[in-house]
């Protein structure tokens, strides 16, 4: 007996609008009949819409061949969209016809989306009209540049034509990062004969303007060193440090450092319980705070491992407490020169230098040990990279317990000469800031994207202010952390200030990458590996990190540690990311993603992150949805912008967020976003309103600014209930959807 098939395959595209296309593609062979529709929005070149009709003979088709169309719904065609479709549609029985079709379908449209990007659009006549020098000029290489020829080749020029990195190729800069000087001593020492009676340090104390001079501060530094190795610190002892950012905090920290001990910064605003646990846990042998406001948080008797608490703001009080004034510490006296000079030689690249803990977004502050060589090689490649000099004075307002302040910023203008001007406005106080701003004139300017946010919005109702920040010595501004809204780049490129970017952790001293004065700006691209910092990205889409600056793991916990560094000494960063043309896209978090109703995977920090960039009302947003139908969100407004619109729109002063003019407004800005969110299920349809800003206090943000999703999950768990309710109330903001175009 002799079977034979013969299978027969026609595709067809209809136009259904000029944003949408219908494609119907049927099968037909001895025992089957299949035909397939699917819609297409070609802007996102995605399939909104996919239909499955199949007979087989003699047989009746299994339920789940049926559905398998469904699983297409949300898949774009672009660069291995044909293991997608093998990975969606299964191997069921009957599942390879489909497959096949389904191949066919997508081998077609994508020729009809490069031919419509490169402008020969089929659907007039206009194409047809050209002269053929033109439509050669037209369509060649068209294959070559398209999905399509990804399909059929795994060719690594044409990786490198499309500006795509494969998944597992590292990433590097071109320049090496060369010899690292060995420990933060030997580069005090270094920078003080170097640069020796130059500015080094500004502050203010109240209205009175003072300067250190690097010779001065690296003196002052030396001698709190000479008195810690008298009071008997040892190589490895550490000292925990609860100030606010002043001149005694930082020297104190860099001599401890020097003589091979370990600091311990923690933010001056944790209230008492936090400030126990992690006492608790990083075991310091001596305390060092601010003032009596941070003596009152410890319960000295819970600490016997203590043996000194020492208090800057020295008074009555503190004695009588049991602590020591800290002025006592840069008297003359202490250990000789010469046991100073010893203990600097003996530090070594690779000795632990600071336990920095993190934000605690997903649970409890976890210490980070990082050494010297992790610290300096960020310098170094600093170094390379960008053209800070001693010409560059820094205004500096962030926070030297985190890693953005107290790691790139700080050690930034000792390494590379610059002054340090110190901002006691702490982000939180923009009149102050700008006084500052007057005093110091800086060059430069770091700051979370919400403090850049303020004091653009500030300049653009103050034209004094504008003059001051805008028409001074600045000459670029850097941002981390967070989403940066666009209106705000665009505000300080209108001045022809660049606004750079980076993406890091603390985990890895911050930065691995970074943006350069050259690029163009664009949304959640933070660039390329600085020097010696090596980045891959995994199946998983995860980010990992090689390098000198990665941590040597967490303080005591050897079971985080083995998970996010793996045998191969690779750091698992857990954010997602791909490499584009213009460097590393940041997609969200790997333990923030869920799953809708549909199976659909949804990512949400990249949705909050254009929500918050693209709409200047919404100053955070928290995406929701697992197991739901749809994605919703609950929004934090940017009260000082929604005042000024209410003001506009002559509403009240005070009016509610549930008058009917500001829901309007948020369904509005959500509608007009949402095209900017490539995959359309991600698309928000719903969102409720945050009727307060989140705080430390309510618990919704950690230390550094960041929402801790869990605890405004669940301080606004009765609005997120109403948001996915069949019959949700008024507070809920309803989203319109686009109507597809049918043909």
């Amino acid at each position: 007996m002799k079977l034979a098939a013969q299978r027969n395959i026609s595709v067809e595209l209809f136009d259904a609008g000029p944003e949408d296309a219908v494609v119907v593609g049927t099968m037909l062979d001895n025992d089957h009949l299949i035909k397939l529709e699917v819609n297409v929005h070609l802007p996102d070149e995605q399939i909104t819409r996919s239909r499955l009709d199949m007979i087989r003979a003699p047989f009746p088709v299994c339920r789940e061949v049926q559905s398998v169309a469904e699983r297409l719904v949300g898949l774009r065609i672009e660069r291995g969209v044909l293991s997608e479709i093998s990975r969606r549609v299964g191997g069921r029985v009957g599942c390879s016809h489909i497959k096949e079709l389904a191949t066919n379908i997508m081998y077609f449209v994508a020729s009809h989306l490069v031919r419509r990007r490169a402008g020969a659009d089929g659907w007039g006549d206009e194409f047809s009209m050209k002269s053929p020098d033109e439509r050669f000029t037209l369509t060649r290489e068209l294959l070559r540049d398209s999905c399509l020829a990804y399909c059929q080749t795994t060719s690594k020029g044409l990786d490198e034509r499309f500006g795509i990195r494969r998944v597992a190729e590292e990433h590097t800069h071109p320049l090496p990062l060369g010899e690292v000087e060995p420990s933060f001593g030997v580069v005090l020492n270094d920078r003080a004969r170097r640069w020796g009676e130059r500015a080094y340090l500004r502050y203010r104390q109240g209205d009175r303007k003072c300067t250190m001079s690097f010779e001065q501060f690296a003196r002052t530094t030396l001698q709190i060193a000479r008195h810690l190795l008298d009071a008997g610190i040892r190589p490895g002892d550490r000292i925990l440090m609860l100030s606010e950012n002043r001149p005694e905090m930082y020297m104190f920290e860099l001599a401890v450092m020097c003589i091979r001990a370990v600091t311990v910064p923690i933010f001056a605003g944790y209230p008492a319980n936090q400030a126990a646990y992690l006492i608790g846990h990083a075991r310091p042998r001596f305390i060092v705070v601010s003032g009596m406001h941070q003596l009152e948080k410890i319960e000295r008797d819970r600490y016997p491992w203590v043996k000194r608490f020492y208090c800057m703001d020295f008074d009555a009080a503190c004695e009588e407490w049991g602590a020591i004034d800290f002025a006592g510490l840069t008297a003359p006296g202490g250990a000789s020169q010469q046991q100073l000079d010893e203990r600097i030689a003996e530090v070594q690249p690779d000795d632990l230098c600071m336990v920095m803990y993190t934000s605690g977004t997903t649970g409890s502050p976890k210490g980070v040990k990082l050494c010297h060589r992790n610290l300096l090689s960020q310098q170094k490649a600093l170094a390379l990279i960008w053209d800070v000099n001693e010409r560059d004075a820094l205004l500096s307002y962030l926070p030297w317990h985190h890693s953005f302040g107290g790691l790139l910023e700080r050690f930034m203008t000792l390494y590379h000469g610059c002054e340090l001007c110190l901002d006691d406005s702490r982000g939180r106080d923009i009149d102050r800031m700008l006084d500052n701003w007057r005093t110091f004139n800086p060059t430069l300017f770091f700051s979370v994207p919400r403090v850049h946010d303020e004091l653009v919005t500030r300049c653009r109702a103050d034209a004094e202010a504008a003059d001051l920040v805008f028409n001074g010595r600045l000459r670029f501004v850097f941002t981390a952390g967070a989403p940066l809204p666009a209106q705000v780049e665009a505000a300080y490129r209108k001045h022809g200030i660049p606004m750079l970017e980076g993406w890091g952790l603390t985990e890895t001293s911050p930065a691995c990458t970074l943006t350069t004065k050259d690029a163009a700006w664009r949304s959640g691209i933070v660039g390329f590996p600085i020097p010696g910092v090596k980045v891959r990205i995994n199946s998983d889409q995860e980010i990992l990190v090689k390098g000198p600056n990665v941590m040597g793991g967490y303080l005591d916990d050897e079971e985080p540690t083995a998970q996010v560094i793996d045998e191969e000494g690779w750091f698992h960063s857990g954010d997602l990311g791909e490499f584009t043309s213009d460097g590393l896209r940041i997609l969200g978090r790997k333990d923030g993603a869920f799953k809708l109703t549909t199976g659909e995977k949804v990512h949400p920090q990249r949705i909050e992150n254009i929500l918050v960039n693209e709409s200047p009302y919404i100053r955070l947003a928290l995406v929701v949805g697992s197991g739901k139908d749809f994605v919703g969100a609950l929004i934090y407004p940017d009260f000082s912008r929604l005042r000024e619109w209410a003001e506009e729109q002559g509403l009240p002063a005070g009016v509610s967020l549930q008058h009917p003019a500001i829901r309007d407004l948020f369904a509005s800005e959500v509608e007009r976003v949402n095209p900017m969110i490539e995959v359309k299920y991600q698309r928000v349809r719903r969102a409720v309103l945050a009727d307060r800003d989140p705080s430390l206090t309510n618990g919704e943000l950690t230390a550094s600014g960041k929402l801790v999703r869990k605890a405004a999950l669940t301080n606004f768990r009765h609005k997120i209930e109403d948001l996915f309710s069949v019959n949700p109330s008024d507070e809920v903001v309803v989203v319109q959807q686009p109507v597809m175009q049918r043909a």
